[in-house]
């Protein structure tokens, strides 16, 4: 006689067998090690990222410095050579004295308003067109702006209307020195034609006194310039 048992059902309720062996989890790794590929996909991207950001400023670090070199030697040449023609045709010109003075003085003006023009022109092309920097403040948004923005750095007059920002303070501390030398050397140039000239006012007066006694018209004509005193 064949005797089968049956194992017996705990007080619990629960079955008892092979279930709960099969079901067993497996082991899972770490989540740290589940995410360190991740993390280093990342870290590798932000590397790169910062690589690139680092090469494209340094690039137009060297474009902005490039390009204030090739403004100040075109400022330069520009002012020299308004200089220049200016010295050449001053003593042709057919006007007294005071006049030649003041042609040198507007033919200066030209000259730095030329520069003005020129550092604006720039500014358009650098800040607003390609993106080399940026202002802060009231906006600046068109060249007239941007004429605005090179006159107050070309005369180092700060009023604090804009500030630059980026590679655009590469460019308007390069202009205040240049406008700083170049306001200096007309200046100079303009002493030198005050030297040249301002003495003739002196010699053109007395020639036209001259004249007139020689000639004997008018009333300087019959006024002796130098009239004999009490007693002679």
């Amino acid at each position: 006689m064949i005797c089968l048992k049956f194992r017996s059902r705990p007080r619990s309720g629960r079955s008892v067998g092979l279930a709960p062996i099969l079901r067993r989890p497996r082991p899972e790794q770490p989540r740290s090690s589940r995410r360190q590929p991740l993390r280093q996909v990342n870290a590798t991207g932000v590397k790169v990222e910062h690589g690139l950001r680092t090469l494209l400023e340094t690039e137009a670090m060297f474009v902005v410095l490039a390009a204030s070199i090739v403004l100040v030697m075109v400022t330069i040449l520009v002012l020299y050579e308004t200089l220049r023609l200016t010295s050449e045709h001053l003593a042709e010109l057919p006007v007294p004295p005071r006049w030649r003075i003041v042609a040198v003085v507007l033919a200066a003006f030209a000259g730095h308003t030329a520069a003005v023009w020129i550092y604006a022109a720039a500014y358009w092309l650098l800040v607003l067109k390609l993106g080399l920097g940026a202002f802060s403040g009231v906006p600046v948004t068109s060249l007239e702006d941007c004429a605005f923005v090179s006159v107050v750095a070309y005369s180092s007059l700060g009023y604090g209307d804009h500030a630059p920002v980026g590679h655009a303070r590469l460019l308007t501390g390069v202009e205040a020195l240049n406008g700083l030398l170049l306001i200096g050397w007309s200046a100079s140039f303009t002493y030198l034609a005050m030297e040249r000239y301002w003495p003739l006012h002196g010699k053109a007066h007395a020639h036209r006194a001259v004249t007139a006694h020689r000639s004997g018209d008018g009333e300087l004509g019959r006024k002796p310039l130098f009239p004999p005193t009490a007693g002679t």
